[in-house]
């Protein structure tokens, strides 16, 4: 079965991730300090403007794409902490021996959870990672109880924000418009595709895959019109 677009063209390196500078820059300091590992992240930001994407893309600098676990928060249970703390010790088969674990949703973690995930983060191996992602925006309070800003103050934490890159995605979703021969409008087009997805790259490159973005015969015919004078 063929993978969507959006899969196809789903960055698999830092230089191909579109915007959110601040987070690249405090990644390669920490990559150059060989502190990546031993870290929690904490990635919020709306749908859709690359945090799962993000969150592998750091995966990635600490272990081979074999042992990233990745989960949504719902259905992460205390026994699974357990067994994953029980065995971050572990070195893992492959070049990068280490370990990632992405909860997605993290907002959605059970209170059980979070307060083994407390003393879980508080000793991270050097080879392991733990990324949590949420749609949540700002200074959040994950939950509603105290242990959310201890969970939270044991994070790296970066807002992703997408709207100072605009132009980048709108040009990025016509290149792969044309890629995929199905473009023919005008940029304007997929600026107005940014702004009304607040650059969500996944809704925006779907549009592409409905052929939103292709130009029709009657519009050719038109366009063709004016150019010769004729109305």
């Amino acid at each position: 079965m063929s993978k969507s677009i959006f899969s196809r063209y789903r960055p698999r390196e830092w230089s191909q991730l579109i915007g959110h500078a601040k987070l690249k820059r405090a990644i390669q300091r920490m990559r150059e300090r060989g502190s990546l590992g031993g870290r929690a992240f904490l990635l919020s930001g709306a749908s859709g403007i690359g945090k799962s994407t993000a969150a592998y893309l750091i995966a990635q600098d600490v272990c081979d794409a074999d042992n990233i676990v990745e989960i949504n928060a719902t259905v992460v249970m205390p026994k699974m902490v357990q067994d994953w703390s029980r065995t971050q010790g572990q070195l893992m088969i492959g070049k990068k021996p280490g370990r990632a674990i992405i909860v997605n949703e993290c907002h959605k973690l059970r209170t059980d959870v979070v307060t083994l995930l407390l003393e879980v983060l508080e000793d991270v191996r050097d080879h392991c990672v733990w990324i949590f992602t949420t749609q949540g925006k700002g200074q959040m309070g994950l939950f509603d109880d105290d242990d959310s800003g201890a969970l939270e103050s044991r994070c790296v934490k970066f807002e992703l924000t997408a709207k100072t890159y605009r132009v980048q995605f709108a040009e990025y979703a016509m290149e792969v418009a044309a890629t995929e021969g199905l473009d023919g409008a005008p940029l304007a087009k997929y600026l107005e595709a940014a702004d009304k997805t607040e650059c969500n790259l996944r809704a925006m490159l779907s549009m592409v895959e409905a052929g939103e973005f292709m130009v029709s015969e009657d519009d050719l015919l038109i366009e063709l019109q004016e150019m010769v004078g004729v109305r």
